[in-house]
């Protein structure tokens, strides 16, 4: 973020959408106001909050001392004693949170820790079920004011159930939308709902009408469908006939050069099937391959899928995705599944995958080394 730039409501929304915040305080941390603003954002939500100290002491943090005292000051004077009181309350507020020290050293560990912690305090936050009203109450007021969110209230039927759930509008976050359905609309009280629809009652005499409106959808619908099966008839008639595989103790082998004559396939499914060959024989248009519990370690060396877009060796026994010192780019591929491949110990260089946008890494239990390239993707979500 340059300065001068206002901090952008998108950012401000994934922070209210957080559950937890990671905060690395370093001797510059509080030269920037928009930290602080952040920062004081995050101390009000009441959500959980852990803190890496970088190079500073916690007691500097608390008291605003040391390498925060000048900048604290500075910022007395440009912004006044009552908004810099409320950077001062955050930042005591996380310097008084038991932290993280940084050590170059142990990245590792230190990126391990937080981990657990996060998915451990995580797991405390799991809502028993409510049995009383009033204990339901309460847990509403406590839980939802937190974030934004879509409720359905189905066959409500008594003003009762309403003023239990939803009575306050205080009790939800701004920008919560409460859909409420009913048959008796004598329980929306009119001070809580904004919009009344009332949805119109099925006409089963005119769905039997030979004219009506419903028969002519369904005709079209039916003539629709039958031309995309004939479509689908044609297609499947040019398709080539995939090879047969040979089973060996319950294993089925493929061999590579079977796929050599496919240059035009596009989409392969291969799924716990070995292969046999060279994996040069591969149709080079290929944009799509699944290969679920894949028995590779790593996808071969002579193997070049510049074309490939979806990437899924997920359930897979492969531990990298390319070998040691290889750098394979799929300068096209926008989605990699690796979920559950519980043998894979790295990511591989993602610098020339530009196009990338997920990187499915769940339950990768084993992963300890994650390239520093994963930090250039801007577009990729995991």
């Amino acid at each position: 973020m340059s300065q001068g730039d206002e901090i952008a409501p998108s950012l401000l929304d994934a922070i209210e959408d957080s559950a937890a915040s990671i905060i690395m305080l370093s001797p510059n941390y509080a030269n920037s106001h928009w930290c602080l603003e952040e920062l004081a954002t995050i101390c009000q939500l009441g959500r959980l909050i852990l803190p890496v100290f970088y190079d500073v002491d916690p007691s500097n943090v608390r008291k605003q001392t040391g390498h925060f005292e000048k900048d604290f000051s500075t910022h007395t004077e440009r912004f006044g004693e009552e908004k810099v009181k409320k950077w001062r309350k955050a930042m005591q507020k996380v310097g008084g949170i038991s932290g993280l020290p940084y050590d170059n050293s142990k990245e590792q560990q230190l990126i391990r820790k937080l981990v657990k912690r996060v998915l451990t305090e995580l797991k405390r936050t799991v809502v028993s079920p409510v049995h009383e009203v009033d204990a339901g109450i309460t847990l509403i007021k406590q839980k939802l004011p937190e974030r934004r969110l879509l409720a359905v209230l189905d066959d409500v039927d008594d003003v009762s159930q309403l003023n239990a759930l939803a009575v306050n509008r205080n009790w939800f976050c701004e920008g919560s939308v409460i859909i409420i359905t009913t048959r008796n609309k004598h329980v929306l009280v009119e001070h809580l709902v904004n919009e009344v629809h009332e949805v119109t009652e099925f006409n089963f005499l005119a769905a039997l009408n030979p004219n009506s409106i419903l028969k002519k959808v369904i005709t079209k619908i039916m003539i629709v469908c039958d031309n995309f099966l004939a479509y689908l008839k044609e297609k499947w008639a040019r398709l080539p006939s995939l090879p047969r595989g040979e089973e060996k103790q319950g294993e089925i082998i493929l061999s590579t050069s079977s796929f050599e004559s496919m240059v035009n396939l596009r989409l392969l499914q291969i799924n716990r099937v070995k292969l046999e060959g060279k994996f040069k024989y591969f149709p080079g248009e290929l944009k799509w391959l699944q290969w679920k519990e894949c028995p590779l370690r790593n996808l071969p060396s002579d193997y070049h899928p510049s074309r490939l877009a979806i990437l899924d060796l997920s359930e897979s026994g492969i531990q990298r995705v390319w070998g040691w010192g290889s750098n394979k780019v799929a300068e096209k591929l926008m989605v990699m599944n690796l979920r559950h491949c519980h043998n894979l110990v790295a990511i591989p260089d993602l610098y020339g995958y530009k196009t990338l946008e997920k990187l499915d890494l769940e339950r990768c239990i084993r992963l300890t080394k994650i390239h520093k390239s994963v930090g250039n993707l801007r577009h990729c979500f995991a």
